[in-house]
Formats: C-alpha cells, structure tokens, sequence
C-alpha cells in the first residue's frame, strides 16, 4: 500500500526560524531541524525526510520565551508529510496560542 501524506492543519500557520530537536521514538539520540512553520496543530520542520518515514512518531523539542524566561517545550507528534524541504508534522493535542505566541515574540511573523 503506498504512502499517502497528509496535512490537515487546524488555525494559521506561522513562518518560523528557530532551532528545534527531533526525537524518533526508539532512538537514542536526535537530529537537530529548523523550524519553518508552525500552527496549533502541526509544524514543518527541515530535516531529512528519509530519516522520517510517514506515520513515524517523534517528539519536537522547542525552547519557547514568554514573559522574560524561556523553558523547553516537547510535542509530541507524527510525521504525516514529505516536502522537498523536511517533513511535516502533526502534534498529538492542539497546541495553545499562549504557547505559539512564546515563539511568535521573536521567532516568526504570520503568513499572509
């Protein structure tokens, strides 16, 4: 059965650019991406796809500033798309604007 991507994004995506860790269940280590987007939902993050395969669950490790202090946010998530770019992803619970408005201070910019 081939691979068929999906993105199904709830609220407005975001451009982004900040360092973020990806972490593959079952790995020890990690890949070190670049956040390119990022909504309520779901994120797309630059990294080799090939080291994602759809349908794989990972967790995006994310330092987020609010209110003068920053903190390490993980998400989990599953990589339900392929880009030229990286992959994208689908966070396992909707995410709060209060916590996307911590990046948004200083990481990203909406999209029109």
């Amino acid at each position: 059965m081939p691979a068929v991507a999906m993105d199904h994004r709830c609220g407005n995506r975001r451009e982004a650019a900040q360092t973020v860790l990806l972490r593959r269940n079952g790995w020890a280590g990690y890949l070190v991406g670049e956040l390119r987007d990022v909504s309520i939902s779901g994120a797309k993050v630059a990294v080799p796809a090939r080291d994602f395969p759809l349908r794989t669950l990972v967790r995006l490790e994310v330092t987020v500033s609010a209110e003068g202090r920053s903190r390490l946010v993980r998400l989990p998530a599953m990589v339900v798309r392929h880009t030229a770019g990286g992959i994208g992803l689908a966070f396992d619970e909707i995410q709060s604007a209060r916590l996307l408005a911590g990046l948004a201070a200083s990481h990203f910019a909406t999209l029109a």
